[in-house]
């Protein structure tokens, strides 16, 4: 089970929402600050919901966050596959979403074709991360491990002065 705090993280590197640097617990709604702080999510504990500000508005309005995956689906994945593994995980599924996104743009007339290659690119730009973060795990964790030699090779009996002794 991931905490609050591992959920908060995940969310920041997968940039899940987009722009967000910081995320802050709050007891419930009625305590969101009146003037917008940029980049900051608020989590708020009684709803279970994110909330982020509307960017430009005095006094700030809220709207509940966009999210990419929710907190219970984190924690499935970092139940399956650990926290170190969570991310790649998640960026990998991240990147399977985009084909939904390609399905919706490929019946907008006109700019098609240039969407299509700018999905495709974030496409291989996500998988390109999660490579990247398994190739990263697999040699954090191969430090960690003893190293194993269990290479099996024949030998045979030295000749000595002629090899007749």
């Amino acid at each position: 089970m991931a905490t609050k705090d591992q959920i908060f993280s995940l969310r920041i590197a997968l940039n899940d929402p987009e722009d967000i640097i910081e995320i802050q617990s709050i007891p419930d709604e009625t305590l969101l600050p009146t003037v917008e702080v940029p980049q900051v999510l608020y989590y708020d504990e009684a709803r279970n919901v994110y909330w982020q500000a509307k960017r430009g508005s005095s006094p700030a309005t809220y709207s509940i966050a966009r999210l990419t995956f929710s907190d219970a689906r984190i924690n499935e994945i970092v139940d399956a596959v650990g926290v170190e593994m969570a991310e790649c995980k998640l960026l990998e599924l991240k990147a399977r979403s985009l084909g939904n996104q390609l399905a919706v743009i490929k019946t907008q007339v006109g700019s098609d074709v240039v969407q299509k290659q700018s999905i495709d690119s974030m496409y291989k730009y996500y998988k390109g991360l999660a490579q990247g973060c398994r190739d990263e795990v697999e040699r954090a964790n191969a430090a960690k491990s003893p190293k194993k030699s269990g290479g099996m090779f024949k030998t045979k009996r030295p000749i000595i002065a002629g090899g007749l002794v």
